[in-house]
């Protein structure tokens, strides 16, 4: 990428969230991504961006289905279990305890909500794929006192070095 354009386009506001996908029980996926948005509200869709070579656009293929799992700030401590991207069960972190969704992809169950949905269409565009998802389910699983976007996870919480340059 351009160095000189790499400032300018970090400052497009983003989130941190788990992506998650399961093509069976045994042939799952989990990562952290933050290129993501909401790209219509009838039917509700949203768009993930995956690199064209990583598991997790393979599982989701594979599946149909996925899961962005929500984070609220104050769960910085999930993002560590899952930023070096798990391919498999047997990679698993074993105190991230999942669910299988509607849709048959995996929700965290530390997570503060989750979007559950089926893949709707996949573009290729660059180094990455956007997956835009029709959503199936979403909840959020605890009360806020605010607007939910006030409790988004981003790339600021990790601290000053962590994910600014990933």
């Amino acid at each position: 990428m351009n160095s000189e354009k790499y400032p300018a386009l970090k400052m497009i506001p983003s989130g941190i969230y788990i992506f998650t996908a399961a093509a069976d029980e045994e042939v799952l996926s989990a990562i952290v991504v933050s290129r993501v948005m909401q790209l219509s509200s009838t039917p509700a869709l949203i768009a993930v961006a995956l690199k064209n070579n990583s598991h997790a656009l393979a599982v989701t293929r594979k599946s149909g289905s996925f899961a962005l799992n929500l984070l609220a700030r104050e769960q910085v401590q999930i993002v560590g279990k899952f930023i070096t991207p798990v391919s498999g069960k047997e990679n698993w972190p074993a105190d991230q305890s999942y669910t299988k969704s509607e849709s048959g992809a995996l929700l965290l169950e530390a997570a503060t909500g989750f979007i559950d949905c089926r893949v709707y269409a996949a573009l290729e565009a660059g180094d990455h794929t956007a997956v835009i998802g029709e959503v199936v389910s979403a909840e959020i699983r605890r009360e806020l006192e605010d607007r939910p976007d006030n409790h988004v996870l981003r790339p600021c919480d990790l601290g000053p070095d962590v994910y600014y340059r990933g």
